[in-house]
């Protein structure tokens, strides 16, 4: 699990780092990485270098927390953002961004640890893989970098955006195993991973990657219903 930490007092950061370091007998594979201002954070992601959680401090010098985590977000829909703070006036700006909690300065250590075991289950979930078998193959992929799955003539299509997997299934089964991932059944022959959903039209759902899935008359209130709700508690 790599972790960054991005705050422009010292003190905030150590003391971040150092309850992060109690998890490493759990967790040998986290990893700390500590930056003292946006900018420096930005370039690691220029890099096409990520993290699993992000500790940002909303008041920081040029670029502050709130807009670091917007220009993370446009290449990082799932990293688990903290936002670190003396206020709660910034609440809604962050929220928008896809905010997991905010820790309130002086962050006691029984907050953090309630918080970020939360975020860890979180984390479980975001990296549960999906497995694919079919004709003797079996391929294992991250139920968050699932886009769409298509059913068609008993046979499953599970596209996530640079391949396209087949096997043999009902899309009802898979609809029970990913709803409680964020997928919604929006057709007969789609299941679409509400993550990269851009808008719901009357008669389509239009995706992030500029593809267009149809949405049935019978089943888009619902997909409406499960949208808004996805969007309420993310705000991605």
């Amino acid at each position: 699990m790599r972790i960054a930490i991005c705050d422009d007092e010292s003190f905030y950061r150590e003391k971040i780092k150092k309850y992060l370091e109690k998890y490493i007998n759990l967790y040998p594979e986290i990893s700390i990485t500590e930056f003292d201002c946006g900018e420096e954070l930005l370039k690691t992601y220029d890099n096409e270098e990520k993290f699993d959680f992000l500790f940002l401090d909303i008041q920081m010098k040029d670029i502050d927390g709130v807009q670091t985590a917007q220009k993370i977000r446009v290449k990082d829909k799932h990293v688990i953002i903290f936002f670190i703070t003396s206020y709660v006036n910034f609440v809604s700006d962050a929220f928008r961004v896809g905010a997991f909690q905010f820790l309130i300065k002086p962050i006691s250590e029984n907050d953090f640890r309630k918080d970020f075991d939360r975020a860890i289950e979180q984390h479980k979930i975001n990296h549960y893989k999906y497995v694919v078998k079919y004709k003797g193959s079996t391929t294992k992929l991250e139920v968050k970098d699932i886009i769409y799955i298509e059913a068609l003539n008993r046979h499953l299509f599970i596209f996530n955006g640079v391949n396209r997997y087949e096997c043999v299934g009902k899309l009802k089964d898979e609809e029970e195993k990913l709803s409680f991932y964020g997928f919604v059944r929006c057709h007969q022959g789609f299941l679409v991973n509400m993550a990269y959903i851009k808008k719901i039209n009357k008669t389509s759902i239009l995706l992030e990657n500029g593809d267009e899935i149809p949405v049935s008359k019978g089943l888009r209130p619902r997909a409406m219903e499960d949208f808004n709700k996805y969007i309420t508690r993310y705000l991605v």
